[in-house]
């Protein structure tokens, strides 16, 4: 057994109009979650980080599905007193794949994330998520912005993918943390065409694989969704 979160919580906002990160705090939630961080919709231009979205999420990082539950409402409570907010979903989610390293947990040393539950025999939906970090982004801002723009190319691809419910890349928000895609599917097939099968997706990833603009560091994690509230572009979890 490990000491690591087995569950997330998860939040996303979309607001009718973009808004600045510092209109939102992380005071609600319970003091027994692990971790917790936003990320906005919105990536490094001219090599500073843009502090202003239309669409954030907020996820925080549990060890008890209680506690991850209580963290989704909490979260949907904030949602519901923030103007503007044009939709909203909460997701409480159990990894049942997780591999690779992430630095949210440990900015020093990046490892794993979670400790993962039994794989059930069918997830649907399933969501994925994989993020990708630098060792020195500061150092290298040119590189970090160039990748990232790789990365947004490569998820604009997922858009043409059977199966797909809905897509959004979170960059870095005010801090060095690992940047994240998120992704909804209907199922693991579809989920696995898309990444292993995909001529197009692996035209495109293999290139960047084989220059200077990739990620030091990348994490892939699928999850079970165990409890929904909300709806995001008209789908219901």
């Amino acid at each position: 057994m490990s000491d690591l979160p087995k569950f997330m919580a998860i939040s996303l906002l979309r607001f009718h109009k973009p808004r600045a990160v510092e209109t939102f705090t992380n005071s609600h939630l319970d003091t027994k979650v692990r971790y917790s961080t936003l990320r906005a919709d919105s990536f490094l231009i001219d090599g500073t980080i843009a502090l202003e979205a239309d669409v954030f999420c907020h996820v925080a990082l549990c060890d008890d599905r209680k506690i991850c539950d209580k963290a989704t409402e909490e979260l949907l409570h904030e949602a519901q007193t923030l103007d503007g907010i044009a939709e909203s979903i909460q997701l409480s989610l159990r990894p049942f794949t997780h591999r690779g390293a992430i630095n949210w947990l440990d900015p020093v040393k990046p490892g794993l994330m979670f400790e993962t539950h039994e794989k059930p025999r069918n997830v649907s939906p399933v969501v994925s998520m994989t993020s990708g970090g630098f060792i020195e982004p500061g150092a290298q801002m040119e590189r970090v912005s160039r990748t990232l723009s790789n990365t947004v190319m490569v998820a604009n691809d997922v858009l043409k993918a059977d199966g797909l419910q809905f897509r959004r890349v979170f960059s870095l928000c005010g801090n060095f943390g690992d940047a994240i895609t998120f992704t909804v599917w209907e199922s693991e097939g579809a989920l696995a065409t898309f990444a292993y099968r995909s001529g197009e997706h692996l035209d495109r990833v293999k290139p960047q694989l084989e220059s200077d603009f990739h990620f030091d560091r990348t994490s892939f994690t699928r999850f079970t969704v165990e409890r929904s509230e909300g709806e995001w572009e008209g789908v219901r979890l």
